[in-house]
């Protein structure tokens, strides 16, 4: 028996209420002798059932009679769909044995919450559906009455949980965002935020604001790397290539100097930490996903070295760096779960282990009943998204429990409106809007499940390797190179540089002296040109421990690659020394018969190599102690 219900004059891609003016329900069950149905007025139908106990057969004919083939194979799969969803209830729970209890609640209720999608095939030209031509499309429901079409950074949150059910359907939601975005429709360097905001319809947005550009280029890299090596199709990332690399370049240039950028909570302070931590894993996933191709040489260019102490005084991440960072800042650094979902291993140990120290410490605070504020500047909210997020980076079981306990004691406290929304007072639960009472954000909870999955050989994409139309450029504004930990390796390497200049240069001096007698010092020219220093590259893109403080960082604009100067993030560095100025290096010119002496001449530029040195030396001293990275290719720094 199927009911049928829809509005006398329908209304396409129109909503009323946030409801389809153009959708249909039914009621639809199998007959039996014991089954009574009726159709007709609420009132009348209700009444007789609540004095008969039973309906009378009859329907009101102003409903026609249908007979649909989805809803009878509905009807007879329906105790066999049955099982199968009975059966993955038991699997999913089985695999949330190994966490807690309370785990396993808060999988129960987000499960729900991070499905409500779309999904569209396309038809061919005889009608026939194209299975591999599949999309799936979401709309923003943490903020209605939005519209917005596919946002990058509630993906990116419910992303764990698609990874987690069936990787597949995860390139589904991608497809829509990157389709559009090679099209030439659109025409910015950076990842756009959303694919419209007039959901059911999808127009397109293509003049988003370059103020989310770091966050959602990050965002679409480390998904789409995600995807192709969890489900190992490796079609995506080969057809969107050159999208995914004009989206690093734009990291590349921009993620160190992050001034004038926000991130998904709407931040925007200059050299946000967790939002330069996404930007630098969405370069090295850039990396990964040109090796997965064998397209070597960008996979280099890409490539990024372990990032080192990047804290306060007091050992925890804080929530901006540079000279202007408050030392008693802190953040809940949920991007760290993206290097271990990822197992980029960009982020030193010791960095999620004084994480979870200070996420420790904060959970036992009176004020963090229900949750750890997201970040200092905003101590009146706790996120439920990004607490699981800092739980599945923890590296700490205790710790990682008691996130989760305080988002279950949230989700199990009926203080106000929502069954498990995403925001809320850490203090007393209170909600702190009243949206995003179902969001499919809570997908997120998945992130410890997503980090057990295994990862699959990776096929479907072209070999990019001898394709030169698509081969990176070396040009210096895309070599990232490596990001690595403390300055004793170029230091060292500028010694070694300097004494293998002296000696070949010591060399042309005893020839050259074998056929006249003067000699042109070349400390000089050497040091002159330190003026101008080369563009950064590999072993220049420097990060490393600041302890809240910094000398000089890159403003707003300023590019990584040409002309510019090493990005250097460290305490107290000094710049480059300079041939005027330097106290470091006083040249002394000898007079008279002193300049043709080339005995003297030698002595007095040895002179300045040792003092030069010992500069260096003394500045070292007041530097962090050094942290190596090991890059491609077994070249240690």
């Amino acid at each position: 028996m199927i009911h049928q219900a829809t509005r006398q004059t329908p209304q396409g891609m129109q909503e009323a209420n946030d409801i389809a003016e153009d959708a249909t329900v039914y009621y639809a069950f199998p007959i039996s002798d014991d089954t009574t149905y009726q159709t007709g007025g609420f009132n009348d139908v209700g009444d007789d059932f609540i004095r008969n106990g039973a309906l009378f057969d009859s329907e009101d004919n102003n409903f026609r009679p249908i007979q649909d083939d989805a809803i009878d194979f509905f009807l007879s799969d329906f105790s066999d769909a049955k099982q199968r969803a009975i059966d993955l209830d038991r699997k999913v729970m089985s695999n949330t044995s190994q966490f807690s209890d309370n785990y396993a609640d808060l999988v129960a209720l987000a499960a729900r919450q991070a499905f409500a999608i779309d999904i569209t095939a396309s038809q061919d030209n005889e009608g026939q559906w194209n299975g591999s031509d599949v999309m799936a499309f979401v709309r923003d429901m943490d903020n209605l009455p939005s519209r917005r079409v596919n946002p990058v950074e509630i993906l990116y949150a419910m992303f764990p949980a698609y990874l987690y059910f069936n990787s597949t359907w995860a390139g589904y939601l991608l497809e829509p965002l990157l389709r559009y975005q090679q099209s030439l429709q659109y025409t910015k360097p950076y990842a756009s935020p959303d694919l419209s905001q007039s959901y059911p319809n999808v127009d397109g947005n293509s003049s988003p604001s370059s103020s989310r550009a770091i966050e959602d280029s990050g965002n679409m890299l480390i998904m789409g790397w995600a995807h192709a090596r969890f489900s190992g199709d490796g079609s995506t990332i080969s057809r969107y290539y050159d999208l995914y690399k004009q989206w690093a370049d734009y990291l590349v240039n921009f993620t160190l100097s992050s001034n004038n950028y926000m991130d998904a909570d709407e931040l925007n302070y200059p050299n946000m930490t967790n939002l330069v931590i996404k930007g630098i894993i969405g370069i090295k996933a850039m990396s990964e996903i040109s090796r997965a191709l064998e397209n070597n040489q960008d996979a280099e260019i890409y490539s990024v070295g372990q990032v080192s102490t990047w804290a306060g005084s007091t050992g925890h991440l804080l929530s901006t760096y540079g000279a202007s960072a408050d030392p008693s800042s802190w953040s809940l650094v949920y991007n760290l779960f993206a290097d271990k979902l990822l197992g980029t291993a960009l982020v030193d140990s010791f960095i999620y282990n004084n994480q979870d120290n200070f996420y420790s410490n904060e959970a036992d605070s009176t004020s963090a009943r229900y949750g750890i504020p997201y970040d200092s500047s905003i101590t009146n909210e706790a996120k439920t998204h990004w607490t699981m997020f800092a739980a599945g980076a923890s590296s700490n079981s205790a710790v990682r429990d008691t996130l989760i306990t305080l988002v279950h004691t949230k989700a199990s406290t009926n203080t106000s409106a929502g069954v498990f929304p995403l925001s809320y007072s850490p203090s007393n639960g209170n909600q702190t809007t009243n949206r995003a009472l179902s969001s499919p954000c809570q997908g997120a909870v998945f992130s410890l499940m997503a980090l057990s999955l295994q990862n699959k050989t990776i096929s479907g994409g072209d070999n990019l390797s001898s394709s030169n139309d698509r081969t990176s450029s070396t040009s210096d504004s895309s070599e990232i190179g490596a990001i690595v930990g403390g300055v004793v390796g170029g230091f060292a390497a500028l010694t070694l540089l300097v004494f293998g200049v002296f000696m070949y240069r010591r060399w042309q001096w005893r020839k050259h002296n074998q056929r006249s007698g003067s000699v042109t010092p070349f400390f000089t020219g050497v040091f002159r040109q330190r003026t101008s220093p080369k563009p950064a590259t590999a072993s220049q893109l420097v990060l490393h421990s600041s302890y809240g403080t910094q000398s000089s960082y890159p403003q707003t604009g300023q590019r990584s690659g040409k002309g510019g100067q090493p990005i250097i993030l460290s305490g107290s560095s000094p710049e480059p020394t300079t041939a005027s100025g330097s106290s470091g290096v006083n040249r002394r010119r000898a007079s008279g018969s002193d300049n043709n002496n080339p005995t003297i001449q030698l002595r007095s530029e040895m002179e300045n190599l040792r003092r030069e040195l010992d500069e260096m030396r003394a500045r070292n001293l007041y530097e962090p102690p050094p942290q190596y990275a090991s890059l491609h290719g077994g070249v240690d720094i």
